[in-house]
């Protein structure tokens, strides 16, 4: 399975954010993939239709493999993990327990846009902090189904990539996933918190306990705020747990807001590029699926020829685009 959480605003509608191209690609050869909007975004309708399709899309999977019984998946009760979870997402996800089930987890979704919130949004949390929380949540509800309920033959790794505040979404989905006994392989672009004035700091969003991470940071600052404005620590490795973390040089010249995008247009060249890239995205889709269909080429080989066609080559891009390949190839 794999999951990626785009940053702020509306980049999940701008062609050249990778994301949703990635996923294409990733699903001719067998994955299963949930794409998250911005998590800036206070557009949470969105996040949530994207959410129960997802699960709609398993079930349907699932039925087609003659609806083997759901496996039972065991979750924390106690540690340190568990603590740092607690008031957050785990009173949620702990509801899960004993009884995986496709309708339960639609009805929680649909759930965190009413009365339920308070299970998700702790005090203090602000717009961005609530966005974090709320799209951890809907990407581990689908990540503990797809794992639960298929069987080990008919899964792909747990592979999670977030950008910005979806970095932070992404470490946070792959602490829930862990406590689930999940062990993902994430890579996080410059993960951020939200503003330093702000009360978002939850431990979940920058320390991880298992499974292994691959953070790629930035020097310039999140959009046009003043240098150090923003949360932006670098990923660690919580002293009770085992996990692999690497925290890679810190890029020097690409924008923050441009690390999860093939290139950048200029004002005038945005209508006629970004129209021209769709449908050059359009055919070569249609060539990758035959490419994956007739094994003519690899995953990695795929991912690669799309950066290739479609980038703007920078040396921090090609940095991005390597982790990106050795993180979601299969």
């Amino acid at each position: 399975m794999l999951i990626l959480l785009h940053g702020s605003g509306d980049d999940d509608l701008k062609p050249e954010n990778w994301m949703p191209l990635v996923a294409a690609i990733m699903e001719f050869y067998g994955d299963l993939a949930l794409v998250l909007p911005g998590v800036g975004s206070e557009d949470r309708g969105n996040a949530k239709a994207k959410g129960i399709e997802f699960i709609q899309r398993l079930k349907r999977v699932w039925t087609r493999l003659g609806s083997p019984g759901a496996g039972r998946l065991q979750c924390r009760d106690s540690g340190s993990l568990h603590d740092a979870l607690s008031g957050d997402n785990l009173d949620t996800l702990r509801s899960f327990r004993g009884s995986l089930n496709f309708t339960k987890a639609e009805e929680l979704i649909n759930s965190l846009e009413q009365g339920s919130e308070k299970l998700i949004f702790g005090k203090g949390d602000s717009w961005s902090g609530n966005g974090i929380k709320f799209r951890a949540a809907i990407a581990s509800f689908c990540a503990i189904l797809y794992e639960g309920y298929l069987p080990a033959e008919h899964r792909t790794p747990l592979r999670i990539v977030g950008h910005s505040r979806g970095g932070s979404a992404a470490i946070s989905t792959h602490n829930l996933c862990n406590y689930w006994g999940l062990v993902p392989r994430t890579l996080t672009l410059d993960p951020c918190h939200g503003v330093i004035s702000l009360r978002d700091n939850k431990l979940h969003w920058h320390t991880v306990w298992g499974g292994t991470v691959y953070n790629i940071p930035a020097v310039k600052q999140v959009a046009d705020m003043p240098q150090g404005a923003t949360k932006r620590p670098p990923i660690s490795v919580h002293s009770d747990g085992n996990a692999q973390v690497t925290n890679h040089t810190k890029l020097p010249d690409i924008k923050h807001g441009h690390m999860g995008k093939f290139r950048s247009f200029t004002d005038s060249e945005k209508n006629t590029g970004r129209s021209q890239m769709k449908t050059e995205m359009t055919s070569f889709l249609f060539g990758a699926a035959n490419e994956a269909a007739s094994r003519a080429k690899t995953s990695r080989q795929v991912l690669e020829a799309a950066y290739d066609k479609f980038a703007q080559k920078t040396d921090d891009r090609a940095v991005i685009w390597q982790q990106l390949v050795n993180t979601v190839a299969l």
